[in-house]
């Protein structure tokens, strides 16, 4: 109890350090996407934020200029299933926002990225740690970008093993990425790249087409 204790207490501290405004009595939360403009700091949020920390999921490293990440999802008694292994839906959820986010980085500002759709197929029960590594290489950004440039919808499929200690898949998850140029962005022609993620809400995600 003593470490969700600490952990809760970082979370207060850390946010509250970082959204203080002198002179104000209420401090501002940061966005995600002001926390997500740094690697670091985004690592260090992610490790602190309830839905990772509770489920025993461990940002390792989000490597410089979003170019990838390394998570892992612990075994413990609180983590443990029924049968005393990882959870299938922990496993999943370890994987969940990472392609999304460091592909918002890479591509930069002007670009909308969305999770379409998801499919894991386990191999063998999690009996240790796992975790998971995320590349993003230069190809598929210069691939994406110019899939984009005439505004149309790209939808690319990505993939990440999960492997425990012993470096034994436990698990393949496919994730299908939607991408697509924000009006203003193609009619200025910009397709520079600026490690800053853009201001787009859930409302464009109401607005992507079905898949045909």
């Amino acid at each position: 109890m003593n470490s969700i204790a600490s952990a809760a207490g970082a979370v207060t501290s850390g946010l509250g350090k970082l959204a203080s405004v002198p002179g104000r009595v209420h401090a501002k939360v940061p966005t995600w996407q002001e926390i997500g403009a740094d690697p670091v700091l985004m690592r260090r949020v992610m490790n602190v934020w309830p839905p990772f920390l509770f489920a025993g999921i461990k940002v390792l490293r989000i490597e410089p200029e979003f170019r990838g990440a390394t998570v892992e999802l612990r075994l413990h008694a609180l983590s443990r299933n029924y049968m005393g292994t990882q959870f299938g839906g922990s496993m999943f959820s370890m994987t969940d926002p990472f392609w999304v986010i460091l592909l918002i980085n890479r591509l930069g500002p002007g670009y909308v990225v969305w999770d379409k759709r998801a499919e894991v197929e386990y191999f063998t029960p999690g009996r240790t740690h796992v975790r998971s590594t995320f590349t993003v290489s230069d190809d598929l950004v210069e691939e994406i970008r110019d899939a984009a440039a005439g505004g149309e919808r790209v939808l690319r499929w990505v993939h990440n093993d999960i492997v425990d200690l012993q470096g034994t898949t436990v698990a393949t998850i496919r994730r299908e990425i939607y991408v697509r140029r924000t009006p203003d962005a193609q009619a200025s022609g910009d397709r520079a790249a600026v490690v800053v993620p853009p201001t787009s809400d859930h409302a464009e995600a109401e607005a992507i087409p079905a898949a045909g």
